[in-house]
């Protein structure tokens, strides 16, 4: 049972590096989308992806050693937290249990950390896109522009408020 502590511990060691490491990238993307970089972005959003699968790949490790160490202990896997494990594995091995509980609160940190700054990325595209969008209604005038200058009969139609930049008569 302690052999399989040991191995939670190294893949929650290993979450943890993940998370620092996405970290990193988000605040490298920032820095991309703020110079508007595009090579960059599309570098740091393949990185990211690389990143999120090795992270998934790495937490199935761990739940399964989650369902494994419930088995053993003759719980369900679902209200195991890494709290309750910490507990457990402090009944075998004191030191176990603390590094149990370290890198929880590690993990807990980065994951806050990687949420702000997603977060914070998010909002940076989402008010470019707006930028974008209202760059594109001053230049064209409006969602809809008017395509023709005639109607069917052959009359000068009327247009719509036009665009600010760009002249009617032109």
């Amino acid at each position: 049972m302690e052999k399989t502590f040991l191995e939670l511990h190294q893949q929650l060691q290993k979450l943890l590096t993940h998370h620092r490491q996405l970290l990193e990238l988000l605040r490298s993307e920032r820095d991309a989308l703020v110079a508007a970089d595009v090579e960059q972005i599309e570098a740091r959003a393949l990185e990211k992806q690389t990143l999120l699968d090795q992270v998934a790949r790495t937490d199935d490790a761990r739940a399964a050693l989650v369902e494994l160490i419930a088995a053993k202990q003759g719980v369900s896997a679902q209200p195991l937290t890494l709290s309750r494990l910490a507990i457990i594995a402090q009944g075998l091995d004191l030191k176990l249990g603390e590094q149990l509980r370290s890198v929880q609160q590690a993990l807990s940190y980065t994951l806050g950390r990687v949420e702000e700054q997603g977060n914070y990325n998010r909002a940076l595209v989402e008010r470019s896109l707006e930028s974008l969008v209202q760059m594109k209604k001053n230049i064209v005038g409006g969602e809809s522009p008017n395509a023709g200058t005639y109607s069917a009969t052959g009359q000068k139609s009327n247009q719509s408020a036009g665009a600010r930049l760009f002249s009617r008569e032109a």
